[in-house]
């Protein structure tokens, strides 16, 4: 196999300025046009909350995470979530899911409240986070509840009860309501179709196993993972569900089009579900999904330049596409960091390669 390349926090200055998070890169930060997305700035914040205990350079991590909270302070609304886009002008406007980007927004916070960042970022944003807590209200889609369970989890041992009460609650919501309606003995899933992203339906399930032990959610997460496995792995090979169409019980899978984030929500699923269930096998299929980005894929390329660390946004039918993406390479980064996070099961000895 070949060795990961991953890419190095240098390559956020790409897309950063004094603002945060750029969508476009550096080469149009004097442009009047150009824009920050909310979603862009909370991954980036997460990517530094999990990995400043591993870098060299913490204090160049502080200082991103520190424009990236910034950017989300002066992107609050009042009703204390952010709005979606900022253009350079600093007009602010939300034109995308609000429930996937405030749960974006609140597992930035969550990850920054229990990271070694310095005191002075994390207390406000464990502050910010407990507003969030109270959020996912009414009917969701599986993939939101998803979110916000990986949103809550991590902080259900230190908030205690009415965090775990709202873990549980969303679990149920997932098993009874979503999954226990929809599954056939070929179709073990959510919904009647894939969604972009949806590994991190079982992902969540995983960490919700980890807050409140339950058969049940043991079981479901066991099986639709194994689900997930069984049609996005070749042999050892990944092949993520492309975009290229779509893919439900009655059409059959999408080969081209397969993007950077949905290979890194596979390896978020695999990674979480081998720390929760301390099964080796999990393990295994982490690392083959991790080294997607490093050759083991359709084409047998790499997705990350070593000259540049930029991350391709995916995988067409005319090859590999190289055009330079914040949300590929931030997905990209997000993938490593859960990766080195993961459980190494030896024997009966659990040690964290982190």
């Amino acid at each position: 196999m070949q060795l990961l390349v991953e890419p190095e926090w240098q390559v956020l200055n790409r897309w950063l300025d004094q603002r945060g998070v750029m969508t476009s890169s550096s080469e149009t930060r004097n442009l009047p046009w150009r824009t920050y997305r909310t979603m862009h700035n909370a991954d980036v914040l997460r990517w530094c909350a999990t990995t400043s205990h591993l870098s060299d350079n913490f204090e160049a991590i502080e200082s991103i995470a520190g424009q990236c909270l910034a950017f989300l302070i002066k992107a609050r609304r009042a009703d204390g979530c952010v709005h979606h886009v900022v253009d350079g002008n600093g007009a602010m406007c939300s034109d995308e899911n609000d429930a996937i980007v405030q749960a974006h927004v609140a597992r930035a916070l969550a990850a920054l409240s229990v990271s070694e960042l310095p005191h002075a970022m994390t207390q406000p944003a464990r502050d910010w986070w407990r507003q969030y807590a109270d959020l996912p209200q009414g009917p969701l889609s599986p993939d939101v509840a998803a979110e916000w369970l990986l949103a809550l989890c991590p902080l259900a041992e230190q908030e205690g009860n009415w965090v775990r009460d709202k873990v549980r609650r969303l679990s149920a919501y997932l098993l009874d309501e979503c999954f226990y309606p929809v599954r056939t003995s070929d179709w073990e899933w959510f919904e009647d179709r894939w969604r972009p992203g949806a590994a991190l339906i079982p992902a969540a399930l995983w960490a919700a196993c980890e807050v409140c032990e339950h058969k049940r959610l043991t079981s479901v997460a066991q099986v639709t993972t194994r689900f997930v496995v069984d049609n996005v792995f070749e042999e050892g090979l990944l092949l993520p569900i492309g975009t290229q169409g779509s893919w439900s019980r009655t059409s059959a899978k999408p080969i081209f089009q397969q993007v950077t984030p949905e290979a890194a929500s596979i390896v978020e699923l695999l990674c979480t579900a081998q720390r929760a269930s301390l099964r080796p096998t999990y393990g295994e299929f982490a690392e083959y999904a991790i080294r997607w980005f490093s050759g083991n894929n359709l084409r047998g390329e790499r997705m990350v330049d070593e000259a540049t660390g930029l991350c391709a946004r995916g995988i067409s039918e005319a090859g590999v596409d190289r055009y330079p993406s914040v949300t590929a390479t931030v997905a990209c980064m997000n993938a490593h960091a859960t990766f080195m996070q993961q459980a190494v099961v030896i024997e009966d000895f659990v040690a964290y390669s982190g």
